[in-house]
């Protein structure tokens, strides 16, 4: 219910003073210099308390995105892998240094200083030269909105701009994987590489589907030479798969277990016993000494997936193996495992329906 004084101000001028009191909400008061402008002034207040909207805004206008970062960095962020620590940390950087003075409300009204802020991070480049792809500046959109879905939890938005923020449109997913005669190459190429790890990665790769950061940051209570299998906990989705440990990679892991160093628990420790070697030098020597053109370490997770295909994996296998929690992901695969799966339907058909014809023509 609102109420309206008439006032003198200290300068001497006539004012209206509103004030708004109603159950199980703080009151809330106004001043204004005509009776009209506090009766819309209390219409409206009155209307977003009903609806719960009110304190939000208010919240809102007062926060700042860099506050609202800050909030997120203290409490969310530890919710996440390490990985995406460090690329949403990284993230919300960006967008703290050109927008973290904006408040809120201001965002969540208007999203063009987002959508200007954006074009800059489309025609900037990274720390190599290189423009940032489609993906990558979705990432960075991403980051942002899931700021503001926290925000809006928190009471200090009322809802989230960037679903305003046209995505860009990311080329399809990569298909790229290793030929029987390319995949000969590169295992002899880092057999021989002078990177003592680098061998023992690619295979765990090629049979595990495991990504760099899952592979490198292995500890030995990861794996289990008994049990023939090893724990990926560090994981993109935040949650532990466990794989099997199968040839050429179970021999490799065993030797290194059994020659394994005592100040670390990585695997592939390097000069600092707390951090994983870097072996980017030794996989491009030995990308070259192969001739494989057009390949990343990341494509040895599509490699295996491939493979596995191949086999006859079926969509949701796959989805297990490579710790995807959906099947879009794995559909990719499905074009490698046509011919096996053309094969199952023949034997199939043949089992039971031209044997079924045989039977009857007797």
């Amino acid at each position: 219910m609102a109420t309206f004084d008439r006032r003198t101000s200290r300068d001497g001028k006539q004012v209206v003073r509103v004030r708004i009191r109603m159950r199980g909400y703080p009151d809330q008061s106004a001043t204004f210099k005509g009776m009209k402008a506090a009766k819309d002034w209390a219409k409206v207040t009155e209307a977003a308390i009903i609806e719960g909207r009110h304190f939000s805004d208010q919240k809102a206008k007062r926060r700042t995105l860099s506050e609202a970062i800050e909030r997120y960095s203290e409490h969310n962020l530890l919710k996440l892998s390490a990985s995406e620590q460090r690329n949403r940390t990284r993230h919300l950087a960006f967008w703290k240094k050109h927008l973290g003075k904006i408040t809120l409300a201001h965002l969540c009204n208007d999203a063009e200083p987002i959508r200007e802020v954006k074009q800059k991070l489309k025609r900037s480049k990274t720390t190599r030269g290189e423009i940032r792809s489609a993906s990558t500046i979705n990432r960075y959109h991403a980051s942002l909105s899931k700021l503001f879905t926290c925000a809006m939890r928190w009471g200090w938005a009322n809802s989230n701009p960037m679903k305003l923020v046209e995505k860009d449109e990311e080329p399809a997913g990569r298909d790229r994987y290793l030929n029987e005669t390319e995949l000969a190459a590169l295992l002899e190429a880092t057999a021989v590489s002078k990177d003592p790890y680098l061998d023992i990665v690619v295979k765990l790769a090629l049979t595990t589907g495991g990504r760099y950061a899952e592979i490198m940051g292995l500890t030995w209570a990861n794996v289990s030479i008994e049990r023939e299998t090893v724990t990926f906990r560090d994981t993109k989705n935040k949650e532990s798969r466990t794989v099997p440990l199968v040839e050429p990679a179970l021999t490799a892991v065993t030797t290194l277990y059994e020659n394994r160093r005592q100040d670390t628990e990585l695997l592939f420790a390097w000069t600092r016993p707390d951090l994983p070697k870097n072996i980017q030098k030794g996989w491009q020597n030995a990308l070259e000494a192969a001739v494989v053109e057009n390949f990343t370490f990341h494509d040895l997770r599509h490699t295996c997936a491939s493979y596995l295909a191949m086999n006859g994996a079926s969509p949701s296998e796959l989805a297990a193996v490579l710790g995807q929690k959906t099947l879009a992901m794995v559909k990719r695969y499905s074009h490698v495992s046509e011919p096996h799966t053309a094969e199952l339907v023949r034997k199939m058909a043949a089992k039971r329906f031209v044997e079924a014809d045989g039977v009857n023509d007797d």
